[in-house]
């Protein structure tokens, strides 16, 4: 089998990959099957359809409720069960962000998905990077990583900016899981916290409002970080009080 076998999607790079229109972008993946029609069912159907498992589940519930309404009551049975389904679902604030919160993750997962091949993370048995848990922040999204069998957090370090500019972001920060090195740690940066704030105000400037009382046994706020995280200090420790020394040996 040479390098250049079409039967197995390993093409020139000049070559389309399965007969997919030019405008349709494609990363060359080595797979270790031919990319017959089972390949292509499992890559370009059943993977697509899975990454968006979360919006089909959403739009089978609208159209199960749209069908059930319309056989109690017509098409304006059919309008008012999808408009409960709307007003209970995107009515209560925090509802909602839930929901917007999920819809947003998936689509970073997506884009992971589509970056990391095209970056040449995908193993020969078409395994990449994958993504376990989202966590928003002020700058973007942390993402912990999952890396496959044959592939280290160096490797992924080491495709970070094609990552970025896939993602089309500021800045893709990884950092290996100090208590596992199968796992990284991900910082998608879509924005500068402290570019777009003015003057940053001190967090407890108008504490006193709501707590007129401050313990001083608890952490207060000094700063913003890059990350646009609050970065706060504690007069104590664990091994030393406000004024103590250390004595000399």
């Amino acid at each position: 089998m040479g390098r250049h076998d079409p039967r197995y999607g390993w093409g020139p790079p000049s070559e389309p990959v399965g007969g997919l229109p030019p405008w349709i972008e494609r990363p060359d993946l080595p797979v270790r099957v031919p990319y017959d029609r089972q390949s292509r069912l499992v890559a370009d159907v059943l993977r697509p359809l899975w990454l968006s498992r979360r919006e089909w589940a959403f739009g089978l519930l609208v159209l199960t409720l749209a069908m059930m309404g319309r056989a109690a009551g017509g098409w304006p049975g059919a309008l008012v069960a999808v408009g409960l389904l709307a007003a209970v679902l995107l009515g209560p604030p925090p509802m909602r962000r839930w929901i917007l919160r999920v819809f947003r993750h998936a689509r970073v997962r997506r884009r992971w998905d589509k970056a990391t091949r095209f970056a040449g993370l995908a193993t020969s048995n078409g395994r990449i990077p994958r993504v376990v848990k989202v966590v928003d922040f002020a700058a973007g999204e942390r993402v912990r990583v999952r890396m496959p069998g044959g592939l280290a957090v160096p490797d992924l370090e080491e495709r970070g900016e094609h990552i970025a500019a896939d993602l089309e972001v500021r800045d893709v920060r990884i950092r290996r899981d100090p208590e596992n090195a199968r796992f990284a740690a991900v910082e998608i940066v879509r924005r500068d916290p402290l570019g777009s704030r003015g003057v940053l105000a001190w967090p407890w400037r108008d504490a006193w409002r709501t707590t007129p009382v401050v313990s001083m046994w608890e952490p207060f706020p000094v700063a913003v970080g890059e990350d646009g995280a609050v970065l706060t200090v504690s007069w104590f420790d664990d091994n030393h009080e406000l004024g103590d020394e250390e004595e000399p040996a």
